[in-house]
């Protein structure tokens, strides 16, 4: 079961009302979403997985929430066209990115997301048509490379590139790709696959780039004095939510990122790398 991270920081910060309108731009179970209708705030909720679509409409009966399939990049397009048809929804005041992988597209060995569990190098989250298996086939040595050593900040990704290269076409599944990795590179306190998965991942669904967008579109979105909120697991995104945040001289009374509390981390040891930062735009 995906249980979603920072709720309670999450609404102390939005602090939800009647009537008021927020965004979740990654509903995945809806955990955040279904705390913001509790406290009878309107929700328009959107995600780029067509199964997190589907499972909103079979699990959440109110005309106080609306849900689109898109990407971040197009959240401002799919806000006017709800804003047009429903006039509530044109005043924000806030907007909700939490950007990890819900438990549930990693326990699904068909998305190809883990390591841990053999399926398909898929590993698209949706609205995309390249795939893992795409890359490593397809993909030069250097631009092997340089994608695992930008995106998952692997010092070795030179030897690793050399390894796919040479192996490439007898990587059909994640456990082919794991255990060439396992085998051939000194083990430490993480698995020699989690960098490459992590590289791999963000490559397939362009996830730095969209997020970007997806800031950039909420604040064209946003009001003055609406509230940004943004989750996020890894230092890449989180790198890119500060200097996004600098750059567009957004307030934001912390400098530091909060974390979750150890009570939390506990209960959900997933939320152990979470990170929020929040601003309000001026």
């Amino acid at each position: 079961m995906h249980i979603s991270v920072m709720s309670n920081e999450v609404m102390s910060i939005f602090k939800p009302k009647k009537g008021e309108v927020f965004i979740d731009a990654t509903f995945g179970r809806g955990g955040h979403t279904k705390l913001m209708l509790n406290a009878q705030a309107n929700v328009m909720a959107v995600d780029r997985d067509i199964d997190a679509v589907q499972y909103a409409y079979d699990t959440i009966f109110s005309n106080q929430f609306i849900i689109r399939h898109c990407l971040f990049s197009e959240l401002y397009d799919v806000w006017k066209s709800v804003a047009a048809q429903n006039s509530q929804y044109s005043k924000v005041t806030g907007v909700l990115f939490d950007v990890g992988l819900s438990s549930n597209q990693i326990s699904d060995a068909s998305r190809g997301f883990s390591f841990m569990k053999d399926g398909p190098l898929d590993m698209r989250m949706g609205c995309n048509e390249r795939s893992a298996l795409h890359i490593i086939q397809n993909y030069s040595k250097l631009e092997l490379a340089n994608l695992i050593y930008r995106y998952g900040e692997e010092g070795r990704s030179r030897l690793i590139a050399n390894l796919i290269v040479n192996n490439r076409f007898n990587l059909k599944t994640t456990k082919n790709l794991a255990d060439l990795l396992a085998k051939n590179l000194p083990s430490g306190k993480i698995h020699a696959a989690t960098k490459v998965f992590q590289a791999l991942r963000i490559a397939v669904n362009n996830e730095l780039g969209e997020l970007e967008n997806g800031l950039i579109n909420a604040c064209r979105i946003l009001q003055r004095g609406g509230l940004l909120v943004v989750i996020t697991f890894h230092s890449l995104e989180d790198r890119i939510v500060k200097q996004f945040f600098k750059r567009h001289s957004l307030a934001y009374t912390k400098k530091l990122p909060i974390s979750p509390s150890k009570q939390e981390i506990l209960q959900n040891r997933r939320a152990r790398s979470a990170k929020l930062r929040w601003a309000i735009v001026t």
